[in-house]
């Protein structure tokens, strides 16, 4: 006689048999049991109700920043595909914004008719800024994701500011754009030839140390999508 004991929840479990006799005790936890009709099986309790779980967040939706007028899509990946799903807005203007206060079934939150794994926002406007979160739920429970953040931009144009009167052979370029967003630094000494010199996030500073070894130069950055 063999024994044993399976745990594999999101599994399927399969007895081909076809060969010798013999006893085999087991526990088994499974998605579902095929036994292919060539096994005899006794068994103590009941193997009639299948074992299911509350579901789990295997991935939340990612924030995003995007142009005033394009399209988001948020995607959230659950422990079971079958389960429910409805999306929430939270709004930056919310005190005690998603997921800090018990504004869970707050159906002021909910966003009608977003009960897909993902949630598809087009034509994106100042009023869609904000966080984005979504419930998946089964008979067992529920589990939340933890938020996505919009960010909504309508002009990408840096600013470049720093020391106008270079001290040293040296001064500190600082820029700002849209925070978040991927910005090239570029130096010429002819306002013709561009050299990259540092690409970054929004904001961020760049210092030129080798002042002395340009009778001119001209700086410039701007966004890259």
């Amino acid at each position: 006689m063999a024994t044993g004991n399976y745990y594999v929840p999101s599994s399927n479990f399969k007895l081909d048999g076809g060969g010798n006799s013999g006893d085999f005790v087991a526990s088994i936890v499974c998605s579902s049991f095929n036994d292919h009709g060539h096994v005899n099986i006794h068994y103590d309790g009941s193997i009639a109700s299948p074992i299911t779980f509350p579901p789990s967040i295997i991935q939340s939706p990612t924030s995003q920043i995007v142009e005033v007028g394009s399209d988001a899509t948020f995607n959230v990946n659950a422990s079971d595909p079958s389960v429910n799903y409805q999306w929430y807005f939270f709004a930056t203007t919310d005190t005690g914004y998603w997921p800090y206060t018990n504004l869970l079934y707050d159906v002021t939150n909910e966003i009608p008719g977003a009960t897909n794994s993902s949630l598809d926002i087009t034509n994106v406007q100042s009023t869609n800024v904000g966080y984005f979160g979504v419930v998946v739920s089964n008979l067992d429970g529920f589990a939340r994701s933890w938020p996505a953040n919009l960010t909504v931009y309508s002009d990408a144009t840096p600013v470049l500011s720093g020391a106008l009167n270079p001290t040293n052979g040296q001064f500190q370029l600082n820029i700002s754009g849209v925070t978040g967003l991927n910005y090239i630094l570029q130096a010429s000494t002819n306002l013709v030839d561009w050299v990259p010199l540092w690409t970054n996030t929004s904001p961020f500073s760049f210092a030129e140390t080798n002042m002395p070894a340009y009778p001119q130069r001209f700086y410039r950055s701007a966004f890259i999508p």
